[in-house]
């Protein structure tokens, strides 16, 4: 099994080269929280399904600008970041529409958005991160044996100790923190980052 940073390089270097399924995975991680931040920010779900394409557009073209190696912080801060940009360009442009004149309402709502490089913020939102835990769970689950993955279960979600999981499915401690630790660096290699 490759390292975290190994295999989350591989999927961004995967997705920078328009792997499908790199793509794919992408996608099906973080499609919904973009939805929420879009939600978030005041979109309607028509709207969050136009958001969701353009800041997939722009990732794709952007991902010279992120780099897997921390400077550029999380891959999910910058999504975020691309998420907020999309959204203010969009609702920059139903400002620059004809039509009802905004005045002084209409900027409110403006400075009230979170920044976009607020880490503590939009995209870290507890039941956002929970929902791509559970995403990136039922994704990484397939790749592994239902003896282990029940055994990285009994251990990192009920908090049972090594040595009771090992008696209850006839494995040694050392052989279920070894499942327990290559199950959760997967995990985190498929998010992206750390959750």
């Amino acid at each position: 099994m490759p390292s975290s940073s190994g295999t989350r390089s591989s999927l961004i270097a995967g997705a920078r080269a328009r792997s499908e399924d790199a793509w794919s995975q992408i996608v099906s991680i973080y499609s919904p929280l973009i939805v929420a931040w879009g939600r978030r920010l005041g979109a309607t779900p028509e709207q969050c399904d136009d958001l969701c394409q353009e800041v997939f557009s722009a990732a794709s073209k952007g991902f010279a600008s992120f780099q897997s190696d921390g400077k550029s912080g999380s891959f999910r801060g910058w999504l975020w970041r691309i998420t907020y940009r999309k959204w203010i360009d969009s609702y920059r442009k139903t400002l620059d529409a004809p039509g009802p004149v905004g005045g002084s309402t209409a900027a409110l709502r403006l400075e009230q958005l979170p920044a976009p490089d607020d880490e503590s913020q939009e995209w870290s939102h507890p039941e956002w991160i929970q929902g791509l835990v559970d995403r990136a769970m039922r994704l990484v689950q397939s790749e592994f044996q239902e003896r282990h993955w029940r055994a990285f279960w009994m251990s990192a979600v009920e908090g049972k100790p090594a040595d009771q999981i090992a008696a209850a499915l006839d494995m040694s401690p050392s052989n279920v923190r070894q499942i327990r630790s290559r199950i959760l660096r997967r995990l985190r290699s498929v998010m992206g980052d750390s959750p």
